[in-house]
């Protein structure tokens, strides 16, 4: 797979390896301020991704989404979807398998609503546990590249997602240089695809973003 590509992909996403959630959490993404009782993006993505309740039910093998920020009430939390990719040696291109679990990651980082869906709860029109499309990573890209950049959108992330806190009816003129770099950061690393099931899941935000 050349550079690796099948490396690559494990660090965009994370999640074909087993790694240790501790070792994970030094991360330089794990840089942002926080107060105690709220994590930071990268945690909550990296609970999402590593946490051994979790990890009981849904298989490593598949990959965890980008965080999708939601309401419940006053607050704001995350949803996460898991789905399968796959593309074994010398193919460069993966076949795309539609979202089979999600998860619910609240601002502390607890965890609930872990269930299976259908592909059709995530505006995907497929058959369940088939390939329905097929995607390549740049082949330019180095292993150290990638991770900067997953690490860089997941701070873009914070910002976007912290500004929609504060102004979720309408961004302000103010806003506008963060959404376009959040949406180019987010765009690139995204399968386009699984578009639809970010917006399903989280309409508000992906709406106020402008995706």
């Amino acid at each position: 797979m050349g550079i690796g590509t099948h490396a690559l992909l494990l660090v965009i996403v994370a999640s074909q390896t087993i790694q240790s959630y501790e070792a994970i959490r030094s991360k330089s993404v794990m840089n942002e301020s926080r107060e105690t009782s709220r994590r930071s993006i990268g945690e909550i993505w990296h609970i999402a991704s590593f946490d051994q309740t979790i990890r009981s039910r849904v298989a490593i093998e598949l990959l965890t989404s980008w965080p999708i920020p939601a309401r419940r009430g006053t607050s704001v939390g995350f949803w996460f979807f898991y789905y399968a990719s796959f593309g074994p040696p010398p193919r460069k291109e993966f076949s795309l398998y539609p979202p089979s679990w999600i998860v619910w990651v609240a601002q502390d980082g607890s965890i609930s609503q872990l269930r299976r869906v259908q592909p059709h709860e995530l505006a995907l029109e497929v058959r369940e546990g088939e390939p329905f499309a097929t995607y390549a990573w740049p082949p330019s890209w180095t292993i150290e590249e990638a991770d900067k950049k997953r690490n860089d959108l997941l701070l873009a992330y914070g910002k976007a997602v912290a500004a929609w806190e504060q102004r979720p009816g309408n961004p302000s003129p103010a806003d506008g240089q963060l959404i376009t770099d959040f949406r180019r950061r987010f765009l690139e690393l995204t399968p386009a695809p699984l578009l639809p099931c970010y917006r399903a899941l989280g309409s508000a935000f992906f709406t106020w973003i402008g995706l």
